[in-house]
C-alpha cells in the first residue's frame, strides 16, 4: 500500500488526495446520516402504530409535506410489514392525492389504488378520464380488484361529485347495461353516476332512463338531467323543462331548467302569470328577468297582491332588478300622484321585510325620496336612518308647501320611531324655530311622551314667554308626558303671583295643571279660577268635576261660602258646566249679593242651568244701581227668550214712570231675544218714545235671521217716513252681513215684499255697489252682478244693466238680454222711457243700442 501511495504521490498532488479523502468521508457520513434518519423515522412510525394519537406530534409537526412525500417508499415498506393503518395515521394518502391531481404520476396512482382506494378511487377515476395510460390501468385494477358492483362502489365514493360523463362513457362502454341498472338503485349517488354517463348515450334504453330521471327523488339528478339532456324532440324537452320550472320543489332544479330554456329554448318560452296560482306562481316569479320591462311590470302588480308570499317573491325580484331603488329615486314632488303610487308600492315591499332600498336615503338630497323614506320609516325600517333624515331636512331652507310636506313626514317618523339622537335633533330644531310659526306648531304637535327628558326645559321656556301664542299645542304636549316631570314647576308659576309671572303665563300654567287630572291639585286650581276667562273657566270646571266628583262638590261649597268675591263669581259662572244642580239654591240667594260680579255670575248661571222661573224674578236686576249689572241682566233675560221674560221687558218699556236707563236695559235684553215678538215690541217702543231711537236701532241691528229680516221688511212696508228711516238705519248698521240674506229674499221673488226690499237695498247703497261690480275684471263677478241687478229691476239697477250691454263676455251679455226683456211690459216701458231721457249721455246711447239689438236678439 505504502508502495502504491508513494507511486501515486509521484503522479497525484497531495492536495488532490486530501479532497478525494474528504469527499469519500462526506459520502460515508451522509450514508450514515441517512441510515440513522431512516431508522429514526421507522421508530417514529412504530410509535405511531402503537399510539395513533401521537401522529400529530411525532410525524405531522416534524415533517413537512415535501419531506413526507420523499419518505413515501419508507412508509409503503412499513405498511407492507406492519399494516396499512400507518397510511391514514401519517395522512400520506392526502399528499398522494394532491400530487396526483397536480402531476398525474402513475406511481401515486398505484399507491392510492393500493393503500387508499376507498378515499381516492374517485380521484383516480377523474384523473384517468384524461390519461389513456392511467385509464387502462384504472379499468384493469377495477375489474380485477372490485369485481361485481365495482361501478356502484365507484359511484358511492364519488358522492355526487361532478365529472365528464361523455369521457366516462368511453371508459365504461362495455358496462352500459350495468349503468342502466344503476338508475334504479336506492342510493342517489349510484343513480347520479349512471345518469351522468347515460346522458351521452343515444341508445333508446338509455334515453328512456334519462327521461325517467326527470322525476328522480334526488334534486341533483333532476338538475343534471335538466342541464345536460340532449334530444331531437325539442318541444317535448321544452315541455319537461317548463314543468320543472313551475312544479319542481327544488330551487336548484328550477334554476337549471330556467337557464336551459334561456340558452336553448328562448323562442318557445311564454309564461302567462295571470293564469298561475299557488306555488306555480311563486316559482314563476323566481325566474323573472331583471332586464325585462314586462317582467318588472308583472312583479310590480304582484307586489300589491294580498298574499304575503306572492308579495315577498315579487319584492325579491324587484330588489334584484334595482326596481325598488328606482321607485324611490325617480320621483319628484311636482307629481304627487306618482310619489304616492311609488310610496304605496315600497310600503308593500317593506311589509314583506324588503328594506334594502332605504339605504339610498343616506345619499339622497331631493325632497321626494326623503318624503317617501320618512313615510316608510315612520312605521318600519332601520331607526338610525331617521336620524339622517332629520339632519338633512332640518338643514334645508323653507321652500314652500313642498318643503313642509317633507318636513311633516320627517317629524312624524322622529315622533313614532326616532332614536334619541333624532329626538335631540328635533329639540334643537324647536329651539331654533321658536319665532317661526309654521315650523314651531309642527314640532310641538309631534313631540312624543318618551322625549320628555329632552324637551321639558324648552317647553317651560315657551310657557314662560309672554309673546308665545301657540298654547293649545303646548298644552297638548304637556298632556302627553308624565305629570311628575313638571307639576312642581307649574305650581311654582301659579303660586309665584303676578309680580313674578305675567298674567297670561299663570293662566296657561293653570290650564296645564287642570288638564293633568291630578286631584291633589284641585284646591289650588279652584282658588285660581278667576285667572281664567269665563268660557275657559267653564270648560275647565267641567273637566275638574268629571275627575274629582264628590271632592269637587265639597270644595266648591267651601269656596262659595268664602269672603273672596272674585273666586265666588268665577266659580258660580262655571258651575253649570258640571251639570250638577246641587248649588242652584245658593245661586238664587246670591242674586242679591253685594258684589256686582257675583250678581252677574248668578244671572248667567241660572240661565245656563235652565232655571227660568228664578230668572223671571231677576227682572228686578234691570233696576240694579250698577250699569254693567243692568246690561248683563238684560242680555241674560233676552237671550233666554221665554215668553214671560219678553212680557216682563215689554212692561218695562210701556211703563211711563220707568226711568230711561232701565228702559235702555230692557231694549238691550230684547236685542238678544230670538222671539219675533221682540221686534214688534221694539218697533212699538221707538214709535211711542223717540228717546229710544238709537238704542232700538242698535237692538234691531242684531236681528239678522231670515225670519227676522222678513218681519222688519213687513214693518217697513206699512211704516211712515220716520219709522222707515229708522228701519233703513237699522239695515245700514247691519252692514255687509245683511246683504246676502236680502239678496236671497230677492231671489225668492216674494211679490208682496219685492219693492220694499229694493227700496231698502237702494237706500243702503247695495244696488250701487253691485253696479260697480260690473266693471270688475273677474267675469264671474260681473255675471253675478248683472243677474242680481236684473232681479232688482229698478231704474237705478237698469242704468247699470244697459252699461253692461257691451260687456266682452257673452254670458254677461245674456244676463243683460234677460233683464231688458222685462222692460217689454207696461211697467217696464216707464223705466225704458226714463233711461232714454237719462241725463247721462252714455246711458242714453247704450240704452238705444241695447234695445236695437234686443229686437234682433243679437247682443
Amino acid at each position: 500500500m505504502e508502495k502504491y501511495l508513494n507511486m501515486a504521490s509521484g503522479f497525484i498532488p497531495l492536495w488532490a488526495i486530501g479532497i478525494i479523502s474528504a469527499l469519500i468521508l462526506g459520502v460515508i457520513t451522509i450514508f450514515i446520516i441517512i441510515v440513522i434518519s431512516r431508522k429514526r423515522f421507522n421508530n417514529l412510525l412504530k410509535q405511531v402504530m402503537q399510539h395513533p394519537e401521537l401522529s400529530e406530534s411525532l410525524i405531522l409537526k416534524r415533517y413537512s409535506s415535501a419531506k413526507l412525500l420523499r419518505r413515501s417508499k419508507l412508509i409503503e415498506k412499513f405498511a407492507h410489514k406492519n399494516g396499512n393503518e400507518i397510511i391514514g395515521y401519517t395522512k400520506i394518502d392526502d399528499l398522494w392525492l394532491k400530487r396526483l391531481m397536480a402531476k398525474r404520476r402513475e406511481q401515486d396512482f398505484k399507491r392510492i389504488m393500493n393503500y387508499a382506494r376507498a378515499k381516492g378511487i374517485f380521484t383516480c377515476f377523474i384523473v384517468s378520464l384524461d390519461n389513456k395510460k392511467l385509464s387502462s390501468l384504472f379499468m384493469r385494477i377495477l375489474n380485477v380488484s372490485e369485481g361485481f358492483l365495482s361501478l356502484r362502489k365507484l359511484a358511492l365514493a364519488g358522492n355526487g361529485e361532478d365529472f365528464n360523463g361523455e369521457k366516462a362513457l368511453l371508459l365504461f362502454k362495455d358496462k352500459l347495461d350495468e349503468l342502466r341498472e344503476m338508475t334504479g338503485y336506492p342510493e342517489w349517488q349510484a343513480r347520479y353516476f349512471a345518469v351522468k354517463i347515460l346522458l351521452h348515450d343515444n341508445d333508446e334504453k338509455s334515453v328512456r332512463a334519462i327521461r325517467e330521471s326527470f322525476k328522480d327523488s334526488y334534486p341533483l339528478i333532476r338538475r343534471t338531467a335538466a342541464s345536460e339532456f340532449k334530444t331531437g324532440e325539442k318541444e317535448k324537452l321544452y315541455s319537461t323543462l317548463y314543468n320543472l320550472i313551475l312544479n319542481d320543489p327544488s330551487p336548484e332544479v328550477r334554476s337549471a331548467a330556467w337557464k336551459r330554456i334561456q340558452n336553448d329554448f328562448k323562442d318557445l318560452y311564454i309564461l302567462k302569470y295571470e293564469k298561475l296560482k299557488g306555488s306555480q306562481l311563486l316559482h314563476a316569479l323566481e325566474v323573472l328577468q331583471p332586464s325585462s320591462k314586462n317582467d318588472e311590470n308583472t312583479a310590480l302588480n304582484m307586489l300589491r297582491d294580498k298574499n304575503p308570499e306572492i308579495s315577498f317573491y315579487a319584492a325579491q325580484f324587484l330588489k334584484r332588478a334595482g326596481s325598488l331603488n328606482r321607485l324611490l329615486i325617480e320621483t319628484d314632488m311636482g307629481d304627487m300622484d306618482l310619489v304616492e303610487r311609488n310610496l304605496e308600492l315600497l310600503k308593500k315591499a317593506v311589509e314583506v321585510h324588503e328594506i334594502s332600498f332605504l339605504s339610498y336615503i343616506k345619499s339622497a338630497d331631493k325632497p321626494a325620496p326623503l318624503y317617501i323614506g320618512a313615510k316608510i320609516l315612520a312605521d318600519a325600517g332601520p331607526r338610525d336612518f331617521i336620524t339622517e333624515l332629520a339632519r338633512k331636512i332640518f338643514e334645508l331652507p323653507d321652500n314652500g308647501p313642498e318643503y313642509f310636506t317633507v318636513y311633516d313626514a320627517v317629524l312624524d317618523a322622529v315622533r313614532n320611531r326616532g332614536t334619541d339622537k333624532a329626538l335631540f335633533l328635533m329639540h334643537e330644531e324647536l329651539k331654533k324655530r321658536q319665532n317661526n310659526h309654521e315650523r314651531l306648531i309642527r314640532i310641538l304637535n309631534r313631540i312624543p311622551a318618551r322625549a320628555d327628558f329632552i324637551f321639558i326645559d324648552t317647553l317651560f321656556s315657551l310657557l314662560e314667554n309672554p309673546r308665545f301664542k301657540e298654547h293649545q299645542s303646548l298644552r297638548r304636549v304637556f298632556g302627553t308626558i308624565a305629570a311628575d316631570t313638571y307639576i312642581d314647576r307649574l305650581m311654582e308659576i301659579i303660586r309665584g303671583g303676578r309680580e313674578k309671572y305675567p298674567h297670561k303665563v299663570r293662566i296657561e300654567a293653570l290650564k296645564i295643571l287642570g288638564e293633568t287630572g291630578k286631584t291633589g291639585c284641585l284646591q289650588i286650581i279652584l282658588e285660581n279660577l278667576p285667572v281664567l276667562p269665563l268660557d275657559e273657566a267653564k270648560a275647565f270646571t267641567k273637566t275638574l268635576h268629571e275627575y274629582s266628583g264628590e271632592n269637587f262638590n265639597r270644595k266648591a261649597a267651601e269656596l262659595l261660602d268664602n269672603v273672596d268675591s272674585t273666586i265666588r263669581a268665577s266659580l258660580i259662572a262655571a258651575l253649570p258646566a258640571t251639570g250638577s244642580k246641587e248649588f242652584i239654591k245658593e245661586i238664587r240667594n246670591s242674586l242679591n249679593d253685594s258684589d256686582p260680579d257675583v250678581r252677574i255670575a248668578c244671572a248667567w248661571a241660572l240661565a245656563d242651568f235652565g232655571d227660568y222661573r228664578s230668572l223671571n224674578q231677576a227682572l228686578d236686576m234691570l233696576r240694579d244701581p250698577v250699569e254693567r249689572v243692568r246690561e248683563e241682566a238684560a242680555r241674560v233675560i233676552g237671550s233666554v227668550g221665554q215668553k214671560e221674560a219678553v212680557s216682563g221687558l215689554k212692561k218695562i218699556l210701556t211703563d211711563k214712570n220707568e226711568v230711561l236707563s232701565v228702559k235702555e236695559s230692557a231694549v238691550n235684553g230684547l236685542a238678544r231675544s230670538s222671539s219675533l215678538e221682540s221686534i214688534n215690541i221694539l218697533i212699538d217702543a221707538v214709535e211711542s218714545d223717540k228717546s229710544l231711537r238709537d238704542p232700538v236701532i242698535r237692538a234691531l241691528s242684531f236681528k239678522r235671521k231670515e225670519k227676522e229680516i222678513k218681519s222688519l221688511i213687513e214693518h217697513f212696508k206699512d211704516a211712515g217716513p220716520e219709522l222707515k228711516d229708522i228701519i233703513t238705519e237699522t239695515f245700514k248698521k247691519m252692514g255687509e252681513t245683511i246683504e246676502a240674506p236680502l239678496s236671497e229674499l230677492m231671489r225668492q221673488d216674494i211679490a208682496s215684499l219685492h219693492q220694499y226690499i229694493v227700496e231698502i237695498l237702494e237706500k243702503t247703497g247695495y244696488v250701487d255697489a253691485e253696479i260697480r261690480k260690473l266693471a270688475n275684471r273677474d267675469v264671474n263677478v260681473r255675471k253675478r252682478a248683472a243677474s242680481f241687478l236684473s232681479l232688482v229691476g229698478s231704474l237705478s239697477a237698469f242704468r247699470g244693466i244697459v252699461l253692461a250691454s257691451r260687456d266682452p263676455n257673452i254670458e254677461v251679455r245674456v244676463e243683460v238680454v234677460k233683464a231688458l226683456e222685462k222692460l217689454e211690459t207696461e211697467d217696464g216701458e216707464k223705466i225704458l222711457n226714463s233711461l232714454k231721457d237719462d241725463p247721462d249721455k252714455k246711458v242714453r246711447t247704450y240704452t238705444l243700442w241695447a234695445m236695437e239689438r234686443l229686437k234682433a236678439k243679437s247682443l
